[in-house]
């Protein structure tokens, strides 16, 4: 099993990138598309499969991985599975020939929903596309971890009350998430989002969401349903969604309890 290492660009400090992609065309594809931006100085090291991409995470740390979800030795929501649980620090971006997210029961949808950073479709895929996918998927994976480790402060939108309160979140709580379009007009959801809205996936998908889209913030919100009202850390990161500008919001309840911590 071979592994192709490349340097590009003439800045002192390295972007260290994992491609894990066993399709010679595919790879030699990206590698050029990384090359055309000479700004930056690339470290570039491509794999074929999942268990050598294992063995390398075993012994260096990488800024962001490129994906393929089908390989020789894994296939599908596995491939995305194996090794996010070697590097939950590593943001990860799928790289897929499949046209579409909107295909029911997408391997590139489900990454989505169980913690890739972004999706890219072969086709069509130039070199600004590809930086500025990374770039996003890696300053998301930072605000992760922050709010992972750190408590933090929010705000309630549209009230007078601006008291900051700090909120725990290391709690592993399921969250929600529904993508959006610039008009807040929503594209797709996952099982967690529509158990907290107690709506279907037919019911959201098209449907518009009136909370202020403004990339990377972070704030509260109250949601009402069946008479009880329970309160969401909600945080919004903009993302590419089929080739065009859209928008991530996750929703993660609080808790009532000791767990929570006010300023």
């Amino acid at each position: 099993m071979q592994v192709i290492q490349e340097k590009t660009g003439t800045r002192s400090s390295s972007l260290k990138i994992l491609l894990i992609e066993d399709n010679p065309h595919d790879s030699r594809l990206i590698k050029e598309l990384l090359k055309e931006n000479n700004n930056e100085n690339i470290d570039l090291t491509q794999v074929s499969y999942i268990s050598k991409a294992i063995e390398l995470l075993k012994k260096e740390r990488f800024d962001v991985i490129l994906l393929d979800l089908f390989l020789p030795d894994s296939e599908g929501i596995t491939s995305f599975e194996r090794i996010h649980f070697h590097c939950s620090y590593c943001p990860i971006i799928i790289i897929s020939g499949v046209k579409s997210l909107s295909i029911k029961n997408s391997s590139s949808l489900k990454a989505i929903y169980e913690g890739a950073q972004d999706y890219i479709e072969k086709d069509g895929i130039d070199a600004e596309k590809l930086i500025r996918a990374i770039y996003f998927a890696i300053g998301r994976q930072k605000i992760l971890k922050d709010l992972e480790c750190h408590p933090i402060k929010f705000e309630k939108p549209n009230t007078k009350d601006t008291k900051p309160i700090a909120i725990n979140l290391s709690l592993k709580l399921a969250q929600g998430i529904i993508i959006v379009d610039k008009n807040g007009v929503v594209l797709s959801v996952n099982k967690e989002a529509k158990y907290i809205f107690e709506k279907s996936n037919g019911e959201l998908i098209g449907s518009k969401i009136s909370i202020p889209l403004k990339s990377n913030k972070s704030f509260l919100v109250e949601l009402s349903t069946n008479n009880e009202t329970k309160e969401f850390i909600t945080h919004i990161n903009e993302t590419i969604w089929e080739s065009n500008l859209a928008y991530s919001i996750t929703f993660r309840e609080i808790p009532s309890g000791p767990n929570q911590q006010f300023s």
